[in-house]
C-alpha cells in the first residue's frame, strides 16, 4: 500500500522478507551471510560493515536517491547494518476503497498519487518512534521560494498545479542536543486531477459538481463573467459553439468523421476548465451508460434505463416524460431564442426556423430542454452495452476504431434521452402491414437520415415561422417531391433514383422498404421522410441534435467514450494512419473533405486548454490525439480505472492488456 522514494527498492523489499525468514532458522554464521548478501546484493557499494554501536549511524551513496539508514545487529563479534529506505505514501478520501488509482499509467504511482484542490494525507511508512521528519514540497515549473516546507511523520498537503511536484523528505534524531541527520529521500509525485464514474463520487464531491453544473446553465454570460473570470463561458456560448459547427449546411464538423474523439476531448475540457473556475477541485466526471445498458440486454426491460439514479431529480432529472423535465435541479431549462439578434453581445448564426438556439431541420418551439422517451412512435431500446464497447475495443486499427467509435458505443445514448416525438411513424407503417421488427433497424435513427436530407436539399426548412403557427405547419418537407409524382414511378425506377438510392443504398436497406406481404411501400416511406403525411413531421429532444450540450447529459457522456479511446491507445494500435478527407456527412451522403476531420486541420478551441501541463494551442486534431496519448504525460488529468467488471462478469474481457 505504500512506496518508497525510489522505485529500485521496490523489487528488494521482497527479497529482504525472504531472507528474513531464512535468517530466524539459520545458525549465527549463516545468519552473518544472509545478512551481508541482503544489503550487499540491494545496496551494493553504499553497504558497509561497522563495529558495534549504540547509535545508528549514516551512509549517504550519490549514486543513489537516497541517505542509508542503518540498524546495528551484532552478534558479540562484529556488526552489519541493515538498511531500510525512507517509504512514504499518500492518501486521500477516495484512496482506501480504490487504491491503485491510475494504475494503468506508467508515469502514475498510486502510492504517490496527488489531485489538485483536494487534500491529502502525506505519511512515512517506515519511520522510526522519535524520528523527526522534515517535507519539502516544489510544485512544477516553480522557484525555491515556492517550496513548502512542513514537519511530521503525518502531514496534511494540497497541490494546486496539475504537474510533478519534487519531495525531499528528511529524518533527523536528537544527538548530545543536536539533531543529526539519518536519512534523506527525493521522490516525484504526480498531481492531476482524476476523473471518476459518476456514481463512485462521494455525496460532496458530486453534489460539488452539480452545482457548478447549475451555475454554468442559469448563470446569464455577463454576471458569469463577473464572478468566475473572463475565461468563464456560459451554456448558450458553449451550446452555440457546438450548434455552429455540427448544424452546418455542408457538413457535420463534429461528427460523422475522424475528429469525433479529438473534438470531443477538446470540447469536454473547455467545460470540465469552466467547472474548476467555479470549484477548482472537480473533474468531469463520466457516465458508464454501459451499467443499464448491460442490465437492459439481461432484461429487456427498458425501465432500469429510464429509472437509473442518473435521472433522479437531484441528478439530471427524468427521462420519462413525454418532453419536459419537470423536476429537479435541471426542470425547464430555457433554449435561446432570438438567438440571432440576442442583444447580450453573443448573436448566433445558426437557429431554427422559430429563432431558437437548434438545428435548422427540428423545428422544435418548446422554450425548454426536451426529452421523448419514445422516436418517431418507437420505443428505441439499442442501449449501449458491454458488447458494443468490447467490440470497439477490439478494433486494433485507428481507421477502423476512428469511424466505428460514435456510433454503436456512443450514439444510441442520445436517441434514448433526446427522442423524437409529435411523429407517430409506428401507427402509419402497421396501417400498410409493414414488420415492426424491420422499423426497429431504421425509423428510430430517422433524424440521421432526414439531417442529411436536408444537407442534400431534399429537404428544404423554413427560414421563420412566427411563435404562433403552429410546428406541423412549420416543417421541412421535400418540396420537389410528392404523391403524384411517385405515382408515375415504377418500383425500379424509384429505387434508382434519389433520394431512395442514397437513403436505403444496398441490398440489406432496400428490403425495408416492403411490407409483410413483399409489396413495395417505398414511395409511402419517403412520404414519411419528406413529412408530407400530416403529423408525420418530428420534434427531435435536445440531445439528438447538433444543440446536444443543452441537455446536462451531454457532459458526463463523451468523457466516456474518450475513457475507451485512452484504454485502446495503452493496448496499442496497430496503424495510427489518419485517413484524410474522409468525412462521411458532405452534403449529407458524400464522403470527402470536412473541415474538423483531417488529421492537420487547425481547431477553434481556447489554447488553453491543456496549458497547464502541455502545449499552448491553437491545436490541430494530431496535436489533441498527442495530448491524449496516454505515454506523453500531457493531459492534466488521469481515469480513475480501466476496468468494467459488470462486462467481464459476463464473459466480456475488455481488459486487453
Amino acid at each position: 500500500m505504500y512506496g518508497a522514494v525510489n522505485p529500485q527498492y521496490i523489487g528488494s523489499t521482497k527479497r529482504s522478507e525472504e531472507n528474513a525468514e531464512n535468517y530466524q532458522r539459520g545458525n549465527v554464521a549463516t545468519r552473518k551471510i544472509l545478512w551481508l548478501a541482503m544489503v550487499v546484493g540491494s545496496l551494493g557499494a553504499a553497504a558497509v560493515i561497522k563495529t558495534p554501536s549504540s547509535f545508528i549511524s549514516r551512509e549517504y551513496d550519490e549514486d543513489q536517491l537516497f541517505s542509508k539508514l542503518s540498524y546495528n545487529v551484532s552478534d558479540g563479534t562484529g556488526a552489519i547494518d541493515l538498511v531500510q529506505p525512507l517509504e512514504w505514501a499518500s492518501s486521500n478520501e477516495y484512496t482506501a476503497t480504490a487504491p491503485n488509482i491510475g494504475k494503468e499509467y506508467l508515469w502514475i504511482d498510486p502510492k504517490h498519487l496527488m489531485e489538485p484542490y483536494r487534500k491529502t494525507t502525506l505519511e512515512i511508512k517506515t519511520k522510526a518512534e522519535t524520528g523527526v521528519y522534515k517535507w519539502e514540497i516544489t510544485p512544477p515549473n516553480r522557484s525555491d521560494l515556492d517550496v513548502y516546507i512542513t514537519v511530521g511523520s503525518v502531514v496534511g498537503y494540497t497541490c494546486k498545479f496539475p504537474g510533478e511536484y519534487n519531495f525531499a523528505i528528511s529524518e533527523s534524531f536528537m544527538k548530545n542536543g543536536s539533531a543529526v541527520v539519518t536519512r534523506r529521500g527525493r521522490g516525484k509525485s504526480q498531481c492531476r486531477y482524476v476523473r471518476r464514474e459518476m456514481r463512485t463520487l462521494n455525496q460532496d464531491d458530486r453534489e460539488l459538481f452539480f452545482e457548478a453544473m447549475e451555475k454554468i446553465y442559469w448563470e446569464d454570460c455577463t454576471g458569469g463573467k463577473l464572478k468566475y473570470g473572463s475565461r468563464f463561458t456560459c451554456i448558450d456560448v458553449l451550446v452555440d459553439t457546438h450548434n455552429t459547427l455540427a448544424g452546418a449546411k455542408y457538413c457535420d464538423h463534429m461528427h460523422d468523421g475522424y475528429g469525433f474523439l479529438t473534438q470531443h476531448a477538446a470540447y469536454s475540457r473547455w467545460f470540465e476548465l469552466i467547472l474548476q473556475l467555479i470549484s477548482p477541485s472537480i473533474a468531469l466526471p463520466y457516465w458508464d451508460y454501459t451499467i443499464e445498458g448491460q442490465s437492459f440486454s439481461l432484461t429487456g426491460d427498458i425501465k432500469v434505463f429510464r429509472k437509473s439514479m442518473i435521472f433522479d431529480h437531484d441528478w439530471f432529472g427524468s427521462a420519462e416524460s413525454t418532453y419536459e423535465v419537470k423536476n429537479g435541479r435541471f426542470a425547464y431549462l430555457p433554449i435561446k431564442w432570438n438567438a440571432k439578434n440576442t442583444s447580450d453581445g453573443h448573436q448566433s448564426t445558426l437557429t431554427n426556423a422559430y429563432g431558437f438556439l437548434r438545428a435548422p431541420w427540428n423545428q422544435n418551439n418548446v422554450p425548454y430542454v426536451t426529452r421523448f422517451n419514445i422516436s418517431y412512435g418507437v420505443s428505441f431500446t439499442a442501449v449501449p452495452d458491454c458488447e458494443s464497447h468490447h467490440m470497439a475495443l477490439s478494433y486494433t486499427s485507428w481507421s477502423r476504431f476512428g469511424a466505428e467509435i460514435m456510433y454503436n458505443p456512443h450514439g444510441p445514448i442520445h436517441i434514448l434521452i433526446g427522442g423524437a416525438g409529435n411523429a407517430d411513424w409506428k401507427t402509419k407503417l402497421e396501417a400498410l402491414d409493414y414488420d415492426l421488427k424491420n422499423a426497429m433497424y431504421w425509423v428510430p435513427s430517422a433524424f440521421s437520415r432526414q439531417k442529411n436530407m436536408y444537407r442534400k436539399g431534399i429537404l428544404s426548412c423554413p427560414d421563420i415561422c412566427s411563435m404562433d403557427t403552429p410546428m406541423e405547419d412549420c416543417k421541412c418537407t421535400c418540396n420537389d417531391f410528392n404523391a403524384s409524382h411517385w405515382a408515375n414511378k415504377t418500383e425500379v425506377e424509384l429505387l434508382a433514383s434519389e433520394p431512395l438510392s442514397l437513403l436505403f443504398p444496398d441490398q440489406n436497406t432496400q428490403s425495408w422498404l416492403y411490407n409483410k406481404n413483399g409489396t413495395f411501400i417505398g414511395g409511402e416511406i419517403l412520404q414519411l421522410l419528406c413529412n408530407q403525411v400530416e403529423k408525420s413531421a418530428p420534434i427531435l429532444g435536445d440531445s439528438l441534435e447538433s444543440a446536444s450540450p443543452y441537455d446536462p447529459t451531454f457532459w458526463p457522456i463523451h468523457p466516456t467514450v474518450e475513457r475507451l479511446f485512452i484504454w485502446r491507445m495503452m493496448n496499442g494500435f496497430e496503424d495510427t494512419h489518419w485517413k484524410e478527407n474522409s468525412a462521411w456527412s458532405v452534403k449529407g451522403f458524400k464522403d470527402g473533405y470536412c473541415w474538423g476531420h483531417n488529421e492537420m486541420d487547425v481547431l477553434t478551441w481556447p489554447n488553453y486548454l491543456y496549458d497547464q501541463t502541455g502545449p499552448i494551442g491553437p491545436f490541430t486534431n494530431r496535436d489533441v490525439w498527442d495530448i491524449l496519448n496516454p505515454a506523453t504525460q500531457k493531459t492534466p488529468y488521469i481515469y480513475d480505472n480501466f476496468e468494467w467488471v459488470h462486462c467481464e462478469q459476463f464473459g466480456y474481457n475488455v481488459t486487453l492488456l
